[in-house]
Protein backbone atom coordinates (compact mmCIF):
# COMPACT_ATOMS: atom_id res chain seq x y z
CA UNK A 1 0.00 0.00 0.00
CA UNK A 2 1.64 3.40 -0.73
CA UNK A 3 1.90 5.68 1.68
CA UNK A 4 0.42 9.59 0.80
CA UNK A 5 2.47 12.11 -0.55
CA UNK A 6 3.06 14.83 2.48
CA UNK A 7 5.10 17.05 0.80
CA UNK A 8 4.13 20.79 0.10
CA UNK A 9 5.86 20.76 -3.27
CA UNK A 10 6.64 18.57 -5.90
CA UNK A 11 10.11 17.47 -6.45
CA UNK A 12 12.41 17.14 -9.66
CA UNK A 13 14.22 13.92 -10.16
CA UNK A 14 17.82 14.80 -10.98
CA UNK A 15 20.92 13.15 -10.17
CA UNK A 16 23.64 15.54 -8.94
CA UNK A 17 26.63 15.13 -6.97
CA UNK A 18 27.05 16.25 -3.50
CA UNK A 19 28.65 16.66 0.20
CA UNK A 20 27.28 16.49 3.50
CA UNK A 21 28.80 17.38 6.91
CA UNK A 22 27.44 15.76 9.80
CA UNK A 23 29.10 15.43 12.92
CA UNK A 24 32.13 17.09 11.78
CA UNK A 25 32.27 14.19 9.19
CA UNK A 26 31.78 14.79 5.54
CA UNK A 27 30.12 12.40 3.35
CA UNK A 28 29.86 11.65 -0.25
CA UNK A 29 26.45 11.44 -1.88
CA UNK A 30 23.96 11.77 -4.94
CA UNK A 31 21.08 13.81 -5.08
CA UNK A 32 18.26 12.20 -6.43
CA UNK A 33 15.41 14.75 -6.03
CA UNK A 34 14.99 18.12 -4.81
CA UNK A 35 12.55 20.98 -4.54
CA UNK A 36 12.62 24.60 -2.73
CA UNK A 37 12.09 23.00 0.35
CA UNK A 38 13.95 19.96 0.50
CA UNK A 39 16.06 16.76 -0.66
CA UNK A 40 15.98 13.47 -1.08
CA UNK A 41 19.80 11.97 -0.91
CA UNK A 42 21.23 8.61 -2.04
CA UNK A 43 23.46 7.29 1.06
CA UNK A 44 24.58 5.38 3.69
CA UNK A 45 22.39 6.67 6.51
CA UNK A 46 23.32 5.81 10.35
CA UNK A 47 20.46 4.68 12.31
CA UNK A 48 20.39 7.90 14.99
CA UNK A 49 16.90 8.84 15.42
CA UNK A 50 17.72 12.36 16.25
CA UNK A 51 17.04 15.24 13.75
CA UNK A 52 20.42 17.24 12.78
CA UNK A 53 21.50 20.46 11.91
CA UNK A 54 23.47 19.81 8.87
CA UNK A 55 25.69 22.00 5.54
CA UNK A 56 25.09 20.53 2.28
CA UNK A 57 26.81 21.35 -0.68
CA UNK A 58 25.86 20.88 -4.29
CA UNK A 59 27.82 20.86 -7.67
CA UNK A 60 25.53 21.70 -10.58
CA UNK A 61 25.69 21.31 -13.91
CA UNK A 62 28.03 24.54 -14.31
CA UNK A 63 30.44 23.99 -11.93
CA UNK A 64 28.84 25.93 -9.19
CA UNK A 65 29.15 24.89 -5.55
CA UNK A 66 26.17 25.88 -3.60
CA UNK A 67 26.26 25.88 0.44
CA UNK A 68 22.74 24.66 2.19
CA UNK A 69 21.63 23.89 5.46
CA UNK A 70 19.52 21.30 6.29
CA UNK A 71 17.62 19.09 9.18
CA UNK A 72 17.65 15.76 8.80
CA UNK A 73 14.26 14.72 9.08
CA UNK A 74 14.00 11.01 7.76
CA UNK A 75 16.27 8.31 6.89
CA UNK A 76 15.84 5.35 4.51
CA UNK A 77 18.40 2.86 6.43
CA UNK A 78 19.94 0.15 3.43
CA UNK A 79 22.69 -2.09 4.32
CA UNK A 80 25.91 -0.68 2.47
CA UNK A 81 26.58 -3.75 0.71
CA UNK A 82 22.58 -3.08 -1.04
CA UNK A 83 23.34 0.46 -1.83
CA UNK A 84 23.67 -0.76 -5.47
CA UNK A 85 20.50 -2.29 -5.41
CA UNK A 86 18.40 -0.05 -3.01
CA UNK A 87 18.45 3.31 -2.47
CA UNK A 88 18.83 4.26 0.94
CA UNK A 89 19.32 7.83 2.28
CA UNK A 90 18.38 10.47 3.52
CA UNK A 91 15.25 13.28 3.56
CA UNK A 92 16.49 16.67 4.02
CA UNK A 93 14.43 19.99 4.90
CA UNK A 94 16.13 22.85 3.95
CA UNK A 95 16.46 25.34 6.22
CA UNK A 96 18.49 28.79 4.74
CA UNK A 97 19.67 28.55 1.51
CA UNK A 98 20.91 31.10 -1.20
CA UNK A 99 19.42 32.89 -3.97
CA UNK A 100 22.07 30.51 -6.15
CA UNK A 101 19.93 27.30 -5.50
CA UNK A 102 16.99 29.05 -5.95
CA UNK A 103 17.83 29.96 -9.46
CA UNK A 104 19.52 26.68 -9.99
CA UNK A 105 15.67 25.26 -9.47
CA UNK A 106 14.48 27.36 -11.85
CA UNK A 107 17.01 27.13 -14.38
CA UNK A 108 16.19 23.01 -14.29
CA UNK A 109 12.62 23.70 -14.20
CA UNK A 110 11.67 23.22 -10.95
CA UNK A 111 8.69 24.53 -9.09
CA UNK A 112 9.69 27.86 -7.02
CA UNK A 113 7.47 29.70 -4.80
Amino acid sequence: MRRANRRAQSRTSRRIPCQIRIRDHVHHALVLDLSAQGLFLRMAADDRKEIERCQLTLQTERGEQIELVVDVMRKLLVPRPLLTIAQGGLGVRIVNAPDAYYDFLRRIGSAVP
